[in-house]
């Protein structure tokens, strides 16, 4: 069983903060939780990590559990990888939430669309603007 460290857990906040300062997520509360194994029976399906949310109180829960089974196995980069995937669900929150209820107006899903766009033209575009793309 690969176990992830407390150590790993501050690389996993330090790099969820970094994925959501470049995404401007800078408006939610974070808390970051570290589930250890006795803790862990929330965690039926085996995830490395878990992400919740509350829109009205702007509030985002992020854990990562210790035990992460025969999934991967736990260090720096994996870390990062995780923490950038439960930051993504944060970034794309709205939409998730959306499927919860049978009829979104087509003004809130359009609204929800453009806020992403924008944050991914706003990280994205500069950043690649001058690439040459190549040949398919």
């Amino acid at each position: 069983m690969a176990s992830a460290t407390k150590e790993h857990f501050e690389v996993f906040k330090k790099e969820c903060q970094k994925w959501i300062n470049i995404f401007g997520l800078n408006d939610w509360y974070f808390h970051f939780v570290y589930k250890e194994d006795e803790d862990n029976e929330e965690n039926e399906y085996e995830h490395l990590a878990d992400c919740s949310w509350d829109h009205s109180s702007k509030q985002v829960v992020i854990k990562l559990y210790e035990d992460w089974g025969d999934i991967t196995e736990p260090n720096d980069e994996s870390m990062k990888t995780t923490a950038f995937h439960e930051v993504c669900h944060v970034l794309l929150s709205r939409f998730q939430d959306f499927s919860y209820h049978p009829n979104p107006s087509e003004d809130d899903i359009n609204s929800v669309g453009h806020a992403i766009i924008n944050t991914l033209q706003a990280v994205l575009y500069p950043k690649y603007k001058d690439e040459v793309s190549k040949s398919i």
